[in-house]
């Protein structure tokens, strides 16, 4: 179990190295309330949103790994979440049908969308590519 509670997901062991020679001083994972404060998140760099669920088993498995993201790419990336429960607009505008649904995004332009429980290395490779993609 880490700092916040969550019983933390097996890494690879590259990965984790990764992560745990930069110890956490991360942005960690900010919940996003209303429409405007989306649009901040994504019209700059990269950020990745996560639509979830409290009662969504697989959401709840999904947040260690996004926190261990937040970290290794804390001062690259972006991390927020957004709960559809609470915020049925923003699903319905981005037209999510399953959670979790992971979406990257580049200066306001979605590139990669993942839905479904996503490990490390996968999101890791998402993250990567979208940061070295040219603006």
């Amino acid at each position: 179990m880490d700092e916040t509670g969550f019983v933390c997901a097996p890494l690879d062991r590259k990965a984790a190295a990764l992560c745990r020679s930069k110890p956490g001083r991360g942005k960690r994972v900010q919940a996003i309330t209303s429409t405007k404060a989306m649009s901040a998140v994504i019209r700059r760099g990269v950020a990745l949103l996560d639509f979830n669920a409290p009662w969504c088993g697989p959401c709840r498995s999904q947040e260690p790994i996004l926190l261990e993201l937040s970290d290794c790419y804390r001062s690259r990336a972006t991390f927020a979440t957004i709960n559809i429960d609470d915020h049925r607009e923003l699903a319905a505008q981005f037209q999510i049908r399953s959670i979790p649904t992971l979406i990257i995004f580049k200066d306001g332009r979605e590139l990669e969308r993942l839905v479904g429980l996503q490990g490390f290395d996968n999101v890791s490779a998402m993250l990567d590519a979208a940061l070295e993609m040219p603006v």
